[in-house]
Formats: structure tokens, sequence, C-alpha cells
């Protein structure tokens, strides 16, 4: 009983990592009913068109050759991954890239068993992002597809890098490690982020020791084989 009353802190999953590389890339979750959920997170829009970003409770994408849009909250995606976020900690960092991140933010934590969100914003050298390209009907496997994405190295940009980090024991399941989206300050740029090199930032992050999953329930999705030869290894190259 010492527990009861205890609010959970959790991150909400909508569909799986490996439902989308087996290419169940339509929509099945509004644009609203993920916001009602949580305010921050990252997700990819109908069609794996964009690149998703959570901020304040908006959905913003990233498309290939266009500037950043804010999403109506009638528009559809096949995967997000979204929480409310109340900073536990906050730590400046300075020179550091996407592989440096993790050690450091892993270290603050002190786990990793738990779900971790985080937030860094600041100013950086470069941001090194990808936009998926455009995509019809029959889908192309997750990884043809990715070969012809859009990748764009950012010059000084100040924004923010919105994502989560996550046990490897859910790889597959979700993206296990670091998985971060960016936005511009002027909310008109952003993407994937494969690599990153900051010049000046703050780090705040929250640890999560719940993870809530929503399964689509159309027909595809109910009739699909999710069994995905080379997951682990595919997810590491898309990831970047």
């Amino acid at each position: 009983m010492a527990n009861a009353g205890k609010k959970e802190k959790a991150i909400t999953q909508f569909s799986t990592v490996n439902a989308l590389f087996s290419g169940l890339y339509d929509g099945q979750f509004s644009v609203q009913e993920v916001v009602e959920i949580g305010e921050f997170g990252l997700g990819c829009s109908h069609g794996i068109d964009g690149e998703v970003i959570v901020q304040g409770g908006e959905c913003y994408v990233a498309k290939a050759g266009k500037p950043l849009e804010k999403m109506h909250h009638h528009d559809m995606l096949p995967f997000a991954q979204v929480a409310t976020f109340h900073e536990q900690r906050t730590q400046p960092l300075a020179n550091i890239d996407k592989e440096q991140l993790t050690h450091k933010l892993l270290a603050l934590a002190d786990t990793q068993n738990l779900f971790i969100g985080l937030k860094l914003k600041g100013t950086f050298n470069t941001v090194k992002v990808r936009r998926p390209p455009v995509v019809q009907k029959p889908y192309p496997p997750m990884m043809e597809a990715l070969a012809k994405q859009e990748e764009e190295v950012i010059d000084k940009p100040s924004g923010t890098l919105i994502g989560f980090w996550a046990p490897k024991e859910y790889q597959g399941l979700t993206v296990a490690g670091l998985h971060v989206h960016f936005i511009n300050d002027q909310q008109n740029g952003g993407g994937h982020v494969l690599d990153f090199e900051l010049l000046e930032g703050q780090l705040s992050f929250e640890l999560y020791d719940g993870f809530n999953l929503r399964l689509p329930t159309t027909r595809e999705f109910l009739q699909a084989d999710l069994a995905y030869n080379n997951l682990d290894a595919d997810i590491e190259k898309a990831e970047g």
C-alpha cells in the first residue's frame, strides 16, 4: 500500500517499430488522439513521408524539400511516442556530439533500465538530419525507402533536440538507445537527427517507469506478418 496514489510516469507509444519496418505505413492514429496523451515526443506521418516532432502539444512534420509544417488534428500517424514532460534534472553541456550525449545522459540518469525523455536546447555548430522520401502503395520495404531519403547538414542552428532513450531489451518494439528529432527555434526546419555538434546548451530529462502501448486494430495490422529478419541491424542503420 506504500505506493497507493502514486502517479505513473509513462511513455505512450502508438504502434511498434517492427510494424513500420514490416511496411505498415498508413496512418492509424490522429494527431488529436496523440497530443491528448502527451505534449512532447516524436513520430512519423502517414506514408512515412515526414518526421514528426511533438512540442508544446503541437505536432510539426519535416518533409523532404519542404519547410517544417504544423499538422492538423485530423492528420493521421502510423507511429508516435509521446509523454508529459516535467524535467527532473537539468545540466549545461557544450561541445558534444550525439554519441557523447548518450554517455552524458546515462551518467546523469544513473540507470540504463528505465525510459528517459530528454530535451537538449541550445546553439549548434551543425545538425545532420534526414527526411524520408514520398512513397506510394504498394509501399517499398523500409530500408529501400530510406535509401532515397533526403539528408541535410544544417549550419549554425538554434533549436531543440526532442526524444527518448530506451533500454536495449525493447529493441524492435521501439528504438533502443537514443532516438531524437530536431526543431529549430523558428519552427520552420528540422527532422530525424543523424548526428550533431553542440556548441552550448541545456539538457533536461525525465525518467519514466511506465511504458504504455497502443496497437492498431485495422485488418491490415491484424493480418500482418510482423516477423522481420535482421531487425536490429536495420534499425541501427536507419537511426544513423
